[in-house]
């Protein structure tokens, strides 16, 4: 915190105080170095700062990071949505709900995405900018919501799990903020971790699905929503305030709560508390042990004490029986405001009333500083309009009533939401109206309908009498008026020819009802036939129907309306119809019954067949299954009969029960558990049992490996036997040891027990090793019929320690370098030194460095080059053509040198002579001639290596011999 100038606001000197806060905005605070009584002024003036400073940064204070977290947008198969994008090539983020069968409702707004994993070892991720970087300096909670479905339109999928990056380039992979466990839950599931990242600001978010297991790439799915970023922690000095003095100063303390690890007010304390008794703008800053910070401030205003001012809710009218809500709003003075009604209990500044008449209620007023005032509020009681439906009223059957509302309303409303001024009843109910007069006052009224039930007459269903016969219609007591079709009034009517007859009735609560009925005279006579004489085949019954009568009497008295025939005979019956008796017979023959016989129930053995034969002299065979032959072949258990047809086209039938002897099956060769026996069937219903263990009974108890055999038979004979062979199955029971280091690039492998089990690593199945390159958690699932085990061993991945030697080295006559190799625990140079330092030199040093290091969990190794230069070149030049020292030429090895580049300059600074190829020398000579005797100086620069590493020589050279 520094204070950058004093100003002058409202004539008053004000400092500028400019403070950063958590690298995300600054915040200007002023404060008044003087005070004056215009605090009003003062406080307006902080408002102002503000106010103008939250306009400023707009952005920063949204709280939004991302521009569409939750990833709403068009369902798509391919997405991204708005706002996002992707990083790897061919990554298809799908926007669900509703592709792939993927129906889980979101748990934020509409849509979702969902991303792959896949079994040829590609994978799919999506990217976003943050709107609001997350600071280098500043610490946030980061929440996401993320499920998992199993089952796609195509195929099922594995849960695996979702890394989450950020950087500062965008779609770059480096800084990994967050990695989950695998996904399998089927529910939402919000996930939470800490970003604070210390070395830059985070622009770029990643999100990329992962295998379970790289080594083992599946099918995979995951189901991400609801992205929520909040800085942490959170601070809050409370809402500003204004304190009213009444008889001098008060103050308190500020509260910036517990558990962090350092505070700093605006005036450089650092307690948890701050004491306040002026007026002002106060802050603090926060920092925890993780070292997130956060600050808040209040502007606190100790104000003078001025008169309340009263404003009420004003005078009011109401409507007859209702309740009004009336009361006052206080300013000024100094809360809390205590309030008194006169006559009312209740102390608050609103109250509820319901007056009978007009009345004016009063209030008095006090506040802290014990000021007083008060003030009233009128409120004038309306009349309600008159309403009247009538009394109850009870109608008869299908009559309707009008409801009268009455003129001059404003407005009607009925139970059923019409708004007429009338209404017609047509069923049992309650009907209410609500009428409203000019005035706006309602009042209501209800009636009661009910209806009587009509009348029910009856005289009977229209009917038929004979000639000569008479019938009485007769409608029932209980009425107060009868009326026949001719005007007669008689309880009764006595009706002796074919035509309707009509009854009107009235009931005591003079609702009416009517009838009717149609009488027939019948005069026609009777008829009944009971068909031709027939004959039947032996065992069979006729039935004889004679028709629909209303009496019958057979020949043997019996008066059933039908009769059933057993045997030969003569069969007659008297009918009554309607109005007259009839008589008919009929004879009845019978053939001798058809006799077939294809012998008893009968035993056979497996293998062996039994004929049946019908017999002959018959029109026609038909056994059970359809065919025709007079024989028929069984080989198999089961019953079966025979039909066939006599020359009289009677039938006969017989049937045979035929059981085959089952042979003896133990059944496929099997398996049981360590610790369990095994019970062998050899099945129900043989008489003979004998098992290879020398026992006679159905069932054999195993209790080990082997080969086990039974012979059966009947005491009819037909002996079978079978053998199984029986496995004792070990229980799987898991152990995969507890190696748990695993240094970065290296593998292990885990081992399983062996045995006859399936194994399943991770979920995946494999077999008794696994190889693990990377950390993490490894579950191996062991299992057979007998059941399954399953163990589990937490493998720790170290990085390799990052040792770096540097650049590679250029040495010159006289250098000499001291390499450092970092700090580890131990060290092994290329010669066998052991130390954190190796000193290389022009006069002694290697072709390369290469130094291997151990930080206690692995080991890494760096190498360098070491490359010797020297160049050296002639002080004294004689160019006299003696061909000693006549060119100016580098003396030494160049090999190594890649380019080059020398310039000779004379006393004065000009150019004599320049060349790219200086081992063709310089001759002494410029522009053809041959320069004066005398100094001159030159300047070399050579590139040496692969890397072109530079070098510049700069020296002097005296030029003799050319005059």
């Amino acid at each position: 915190m520094h204070i950058n100038q004093d100003y002058i606001l409202d004539n008053k000197t004000v400092s500028v105080i400019y403070v950063p806060l958590c690298n995300v905005f600054d915040f200007i605070l002023v404060n008044y170095v003087s005070q004056s009584n215009s605090m009003r002024n003062a406080s307006s003036t902080y408002r102002f700062l503000l106010i103008a400073l939250l306009f400023l940064f707009p952005v920063y204070l949204s709280g939004q990071y991302l521009e569409n977290p939750s990833f709403e947008g068009e369902i798509l198969m391919i997405g991204p949505p708005n706002a996002w994008d992707i990083c790897i090539e061919g990554s298809t983020p799908n926007v669900q709900p509703g592709k792939y069968n993927v129906y889980v409702p979101p748990s934020d707004g509409n849509t979702y995405i969902g991303m792959f994993t896949r079994q040829e070892g590609t994978w799919e991720d999506i990217q976003a900018d943050f709107l609001v970087p997350l600071s280098k300096d500043s610490c946030y909670i980061f929440k996401i919501d993320l499920a998992y479905q199993q089952t796609l339109t195509y195929n099922s999928v594995d849960p695996i799990m979702l890394r989450v990056y950020g950087d500062d380039v965008k779609c770059e992979k480096q800084n990994i903020l967050w990695q989950s466990p695998i996904i399998d839950n089927t529910d939402w599931i919000t996930f939470e971790f800490l970003v604070h990242n210390e070395d830059f600001d985070i622009t770029d978010l990643v999100l990329e699905a992962i295998f379970n297991n790289q080594n083992y790439p599946t099918w995979g799915y995951i189901l991400i929503d609801n992205i929520r970023i909040e800085p942490t922690p959170l601070i809050d000095l409370g809402n500003d305030t204004t304190i009213v003095e009444c008889d001098g100063g008060t103050g308190f303390d500020l509260e910036a709560g517990e558990g962090f690890a350092q505070y700093l007010w605006q005036d450089g304390s650092n307690g948890e508390t701050f004491y306040v008794d002026t007026t002002g703008v106060y802050w603090v800053q926060v920092t925890t042990s993780e070292g997130c910070t956060a600050s808040d401030s209040i502007e606190v205003v100790f104000e003078e004490y001025e008169e309340m001012q009263i404003v009420t809710s004003g005078d009011i009218e109401i409507c007859l029986g209702m309740s009004i809500s009336i009361g006052l709003d206080v300013s000024f003075g100094s809360p809390p405001y205590v309030f008194e009604w006169d006559g009312i209990p209740d102390v608050n500044d609103t109250i509820i009333v319901s007056p009978d008449t007009t009345t004016t209620f009063y209030v008095t007023i006090t506040d802290n500083c014990d000021g007083a005032m008060t003030d009233s509020i009128k409120v004038t009681v309306l009349p309600l309009p008159e309403i009247d439906l009538g009394n109850d009223t009870i109608l008869c059957g299908s009559d309707t009533l009008m409801l009268h509302a009455g003129g001059g309303f404003y407005s009607y409303f009925w139970q059923d939401n019409s708004t007429d001024s009338t209404y017609t009843v047509t069923e049992n109910g309650t009907y209410w109206v609500q009428v409203t007069n000019e005035n706006g006052c309602a009042a209501a009224d209800e009636i009661d309908v009910s209806f009587f039930p009509p009348v029910e007459v009856n005289i009977g269903n229209d009917t038929i009498i004979c000639l000569g016969d008479s019938i009485i219609l007769d409608p029932g007591n209980g009425y107060l008026d009868i009326e026949w079709q001719d005007g007669s009034t008689n309880q009764t009517f006595e009706v002796f020819e074919t035509g309707f007859y009509v009854v009107m009735l009235t009931d005591i609560n003079g609702c009416e009802g009517i009838d009717s009925i149609y009488v027939e005279v019948d005069d026609t006579p009777t008829v009944v036939d009971l068909g031709n004489d027939t004959i039947l085949c032996g065992g069979q019954t006729y039935l004889i129907d004679p028709g629909f009568y209303n009496q019958y009497i057979w020949q043997d008295g019996t008066t059933a309306s039908v009769y059933n025939v057993t045997e030969a005979g003569t069969y007659s019956v008297n009918v009554l119809g309607d109005c007259n008796w009839a008589t008919d017979s009929i004879t009845i023959g019978y053939f001798p019954p058809v006799q077939v016989d294809i012998g008893s129930d009968t035993n056979i053995c497996f293998g062996q067949s039994l004929q049946l034969d019908a017999g002959f002299g018959f029109i026609s065979v038909e056994w059970q299954d359809g065919s025709t032959s007079s024989t028929y072949n069984v080989y198999e258990s089961g019953l079966y009969f025979v039909e066939v047809e006599d020359v009289n086209s009677c039938l006969g039938s017989d049937t045979i029960m035929v059981e085959v002897a089952s042979e003896v099956d133990l059944g496929a060769d099997t398996s049981f558990c360590e610790g369990e026996t095994l019970d062998l069937d050899a099945g129900f219903g043989y008489d003979i049992y004998s098992w290879n263990s020398g026992s006679n009974g159905r069932f054999e108890n195993i209790a080990e490996t082997g080969f086990y055999w039974v012979d059966v038979g009947y005491t009819f004979g037909c002996p079978s036997s079978d053998t199984v062979y029986v496995e004792l199955m070990e229980l799987p029971v898991c152990d995969i040891g507890d190696e748990n280091n695993l240094c970065e690039g290296d593998t292990l492998v885990l081992h399983g027990p062996e045995g006859v089990f399936e194994y399943y690593w991770n979920g995946v199945q494999g077999g008794p090793n696994l190889i693990v390159a990377h950390g993490g958690t490894y579950q191996l699932l062991l299992m057979n019929s007998c059941g399954d085990d399953s163990d589990e061993v937490e493998i720790i991945e170290y990085h390799l320690p990052e040792v770096d030697l540097g650049e590679d080295i250029l040495l010159f006559p006289g250098d000499e370098v001291q390499v450092n190799a970092g700090e580890f625990a131990s060290y092994l140079w290329q010669d066998g030194a052991n130390g954190q330092y190796y000193l290389v030199s022009y006069d002694n040093c290697p072709d390369s460095l290469e130094v291997e290091v151990f930080d206690g969990y692995c080991k890494n190794t760096d190498i360098i080059n070491v490359e010797v230069y020297n160049v050296e070149v002639p002080l004294v030049i004689t160019p006299n053509g003696d061909g000693y020292n006549d060119s100016f030429l580098p003396i030494g090895d160049f090999t190594g040198i890649k380019e080059n580049k020398m310039i000779v300059y004379n006393r004065w600074g000009e150019k004599v002579w320049e060349s790219s190829d200086f081992l063709s020398g310089w001759d002494g000579k410029s522009n053809g001639k041959f320069v004066s005797g005398g100094t001159y100086f030159w300047v070399l620069e050579v590139k040496y290596g692969t890397e072109n590493l530079s070098r510049i020589y700069k020296g002097s050279l005296t030029v003799l011999g050319t005059e």
